[in-house]
């Protein structure tokens, strides 16, 4: 219900009210000891703020956690509350919650933001196989969520780490193609596409998904300055030094990526291949 009205108020005089109804609603809910309409009333108020007072909402939303029964709490508090407990640091009270969502609500539509969560939490034990088992179950239980781009790269990248490269190609071409996969979780698929043939020493394919990071996807600086510079190297690698020298120049020479490190790498490049072209150019002695 809440969600649907906070679409109907979008004036700031409007959305004014309607938090200082939900106050008054909250304090009357208090008052006459009806805990669950008050904690979902602070819920409420807490998705308000996000945007105004993100502070404020985070510490309404960990109050709303302490209160929650999790055998019937909505799914989307629960989500909202575990996220906010998995920000402000408390992993363990956060993976408990994210846990709980699954157990009593195990056909939630929120249950993609609880297996994408889990599995970076057990990335970040570097538990990489718990991971990849919540990231599989992610794909196989909630294929539509908007959350695919996010999780298919997290997915991506541990296929890349345990060295099966083809899956994790298939993961990122498959990202590509996905509507809610965001602008710049495809540039990052694009880059890592590249990466992966860098690796495997085929830099004849790599060139053109760096390549069409770089023409396509120009608004992600930070992608589109490794695309550069990877595509740089792989046309050295490719014995083409003329399309190296290229590359490194449109890098060096584009203002928008100076304050990046391979913008300096390229001029460096740039100063060794010269120096090789330099001295090929000056004939042998006798």
């Amino acid at each position: 219900m809440f969600p649907a009205l906070f679409k109907l108020y979008t004036g700031d005089d409007e959305q004014g009210a309607l938090l200082a109804r939900i106050n008054d609603l909250k304090e009357e809910a208090e008052r006459t000891s009806k805990k669950t309409l008050g904690t979902r009333l602070l819920w409420a108020r807490a998705v308000m703020l996000k945007t105004s007072d993100p502070a404020d909402a985070s510490r309404d939303l960990l109050e709303v956690s302490k209160q929650l029964k999790v055998q019937t709490a909505n799914p989307l508090l629960l989500a909202d509350c575990a996220d906010v407990l998995l920000a402000s640091g408390n992993q363990a009270e956060a993976e408990k919650m994210y846990r709980d969502l699954l157990k009593w609500n195990p056909l939630a539509s929120e249950k993609d933001r609880a297996l994408g969560a889990l599995g970076r939490i057990e990335i970040q034990r570097g538990n990489e196989k718990a991971a990849m088992e919540h990231f599989d179950r992610f794909l196989r239980e909630v294929p539509g969520s908007r959350l695919l781009g996010e999780t298919s790269l997290a997915r991506a990248e541990l296929l890349q780490n345990a060295g099966r490269n083809r899956e994790a190609r298939e993961a990122l071409e498959s990202l590509l193609g996905n509507q809610y996969a965001s602008g710049e979780q495809k540039a990052k698929a694009l880059y890592l596409i590249g990466d992966i043939y860098m690796e495997e020493v085929r830099p004849d394919l790599a060139v053109p998904y760096f390549q069409r990071l770089y023409v396509m996807h120009g608004r992600w600086r930070e992608w589109v300055a490794k695309a550069y510079y990877r595509s740089g190297e792989a046309f050295e690698k490719l014995n083409d030094p003329a399309s190296a020298r290229r590359t490194y120049q449109e890098l060096a020479g584009r203002e928008d990526l100076a304050g990046y490190d391979e913008a300096r790498q390229a001029r460096e490049r740039l100063s060794l291949l010269e120096e090789r072209s330099d001295e090929r150019a000056i004939p042998a002695e006798g």
